[in-house]
């Protein structure tokens, strides 16, 4: 995997300072439910733009919606298509076909 510009590292560590500052309250004062959903809150922020850095996610990446399908129970299904367009496989992953249902968000990497 390629390295990827960190995006978010300032805004990482102040929530990591933040973070740490409400560890020592919550040593100090006991464990106040307003301290612990912060903190909550906090270490799911840290973990989100991780995940962002990790994939190379900006807000300003693009994404699309799916529609829903005409059916009730259909889907979309990932194909491998070579030069002209021809189907050469389905797309797999651990030996399953993947399937995408509308609704799911798409975001166009690279």
């Amino acid at each position: 995997m390629k390295m990827r510009p960190n995006h978010f590292e300032k805004a990482i560590a102040c929530l990591e300072q933040r973070r740490e500052s409400l560890i020592q309250q919550l040593k100090q004062e006991g464990a106040g439910a307003a301290l612990i959903d912060e903190k909550a809150e906090i270490d799911t922020a840290i973990a989100t733009l991780q995940f962002c850095i990790h994939w190379n996610i900006l807000p300003t990446s693009p994404t699309f919606e799916l529609p829903a399908t005409g059916d009730a129970f259909g889907c979309y299904r990932l194909f491998e298509l070579d030069e002209n367009d021809v189907i050469r496989r389905p797309c797999q992953i651990a030996g399953e076909d993947v399937d995408i249902y509308g609704g799911t968000v798409v975001l166009r990497y690279g």
